[in-house]
């Protein structure tokens, strides 16, 4: 969404020396309507939501995808105070045993919530703060199949639903007089409803060495939004997000336990990339994350989830920085 910053700003700008060179006679209804009306044309040539789809759907994809960690994000960027992405999501998964066969088909579901603020100053005393909400959910069936006795590939298919709400506030006579009618229904104050459709293949890898044990996996995410209902037709889009993942996770018992449970501590090393033209939709297109676990065996239970895991990470990389807490589990 830099790019959609950058574009509002240079549109901001243009509003504000519009109204500079406005003779005072032309502050007539009429006259104000015909600056309001260049504004917003320029906004739907130059940063409308049509042009900017793809940077609605990573906003939805990074709310929804499985692979993508909970955490908050600093986002660099030169046309606005550094905006911020907190993203809050649940995963949960189910696998099945089949008699007979090493494949493990399972059931998988997301729930996330992303909350996109930035603020940008564009003339003295003249601001605006956008905020942009995300929040949906996904469906998804798929199969774990094991190639030997440390490498599985795994393919799964997603269907969801997700909702996406912008608004903003103006602070300044030309923010509330001529860029709040100008942008809104086209960049701030609407909301959307799009369907989500994803393909996913990786691979996981396991390994116990002596003291210690490995375990990491491999995600490409493909995933296509088409909005189906919007406020405004100027905000309808159809876009396709390409996310790929890594995480990979050394584990060491160590001499504790908690409530009868062994510990062991986990080094985590992570990546995500976004993938194609729009890659960069979001004001970056990576990001590493790499942080400490504690980690509980709960296998004695008979429970679904063998293993329990909390801890905290810190996330890197070109424009963002962040940090996450960790919390998982295994089967």
């Amino acid at each position: 969404m830099n790019n959609a910053i950058q574009k509002l700003e240079r549109v901001a700008i243009v509003g504000g020396w519009l109204l500079a060179i406005t003779p005072f006679s032309a502050f007539a209804q009429s006259g104000l309507d015909e600056i309001i009306d260049q504004v917003r044309q320029q906004v739907i040539q130059q940063g409308g939501p049509d042009r900017l789809g793809a940077g609605y759907a990573a906003m939805m994809n990074f709310a929804t995808a499985p692979d993508i960690s909970a955490a908050t994000y600093y986002v660099d960027s030169a046309s606005a105070d550094d905006p911020t992405i907190n993203v809050y999501k649940i995963p949960l998964r189910h696998e099945f045993t089949l008699e007979g066969r090493d494949w493990k088909p399972f059931v998988q579901a997301s729930f996330g919530y992303l909350d996109y603020e930035v603020k940008f100053n564009y003339l003295p005393q003249e601001s605006i703060k956008a905020d942009l909400k995300s929040y949906g959910g996904l469906l998804g069936l798929g199969v774990d199949i094991p190639l030997d006795h440390s490498l599985a590939f795994v393919t799964a298919l997603d269907v969801g639903i997700v909702h996406l709400e912008s608004s903003a506030d103006y602070r300044g006579p030309i923010s509330e007089a001529i860029l709040k009618p100008a942008l809104q229904g086209v960049v701030f104050d609407w909301d959307a409803d799009a369907s989500l459709v994803g393909v996913t293949a990786g691979l996981n890898y396991e390994q116990q060495f002596e003291t210690w044990s490995m375990e990491g996996q491999t995600r490409l995410t493909y995933n296509h939004l088409d909005t189906y209902d919007s406020s405004s037709d100027l905000i309808d889009f159809d876009a396709n997000v390409t996310t790929f993942t890594l995480q990979i996770d050394a584990i060491k018992p160590i001499n504790a336990k908690i409530g009868g449970y062994p510990l062991a501590l986990v080094g985590h090393f992570g990546n995500a990339t976004f993938l194609g033209s729009n890659r960069d939709a979001l004001g970056f297109d990576y990001f590493f994350e790499a942080g400490l676990a504690l980690e509980t065996d709960i296998s004695q239970n008979n429970w679904p989830v063998k293993k329990l895991r909390l801890g905290a990470m810190g996330i890197f990389g070109a424009d963002v920085t962040g940090w996450s807490v960790i919390f998982g589990y295994r089967f």
